[in-house]
């Protein structure tokens, strides 16, 4: 018998907690807005997301994540929840986004969390040891029709840059993209 979920993430900067006044329910609050520019903080929304879901685990308790369509925002904390937790046989981002697409066909996290969620997996990566993981996520992810060998490149330029937070590795990833735009575009390097 499935115990009755009553741990919630609301990935929404809207949506009320309608259950919050009743005991029985727990609440965690992610003030996320859907669109490309909304950063995906990692001591603000990403951590305590972890947390939560972790300590609703240890519990054997089920956890709900949910945004105002289960499109975007919701799927980005759960597909960084699966990419961090790496014991959960998912490997990489692509693995993950592949997982959490397969149960929620719908699923389409927006262009902006998409490039935060190959910073966190660059960032995670610690001594940069998967630059062919990032590789794979920014070509599966953010830059399908993009020439794989192009990205590679254009990863291996950007790739011994030091990587102290996931906005530093988000800001890398946005030099890259501009990077590639002008590639194709067939403007010189500036």
């Amino acid at each position: 018998m499935l115990t009755p979920c009553r741990h919630i993430i609301n990935a929404t900067d809207s949506i009320p907690n309608f259950f919050e006044s009743n005991r029985s329910f727990s609440y965690l609050r992610i003030p996320l807005k859907d669109t490309c520019t909304q950063l995906l903080d990692i001591d603000n929304h990403i951590k305590p997301a972890h947390e939560f879901i972790d300590r609703c685990k240890s519990e054997k308790q089920r956890v709900l994540v949910h945004c105002a369509c289960g499109v975007s925002r919701s799927p980005a904390i759960v597909i960084s929840y699966l990419l961090h937790r790496k014991e959960l046989q998912f490997g990489t981002l692509v693995d993950a986004y592949a997982a959490v697409t397969a149960r929620r066909p719908c699923v389409n996290v927006n262009i902006g969390f998409r490039k935060q969620l190959v910073a966190l997996e660059w960032l995670y990566s610690g001594e940069h040891e998967e630059e062919p993981h990032v590789v794979n996520a920014l070509c599966e992810l953010c830059f399908p029709g993009f020439d794989r060998g192009v990205i590679a490149s254009v990863v291996q330029r950007f790739w011994d840059v030091s990587l102290e937070s996931c906005s530093k590795s988000y800001e890398i990833i946005n030099q890259m993209e501009s990077y590639l735009y002008c590639l194709y575009n067939g403007k010189k390097e500036e």
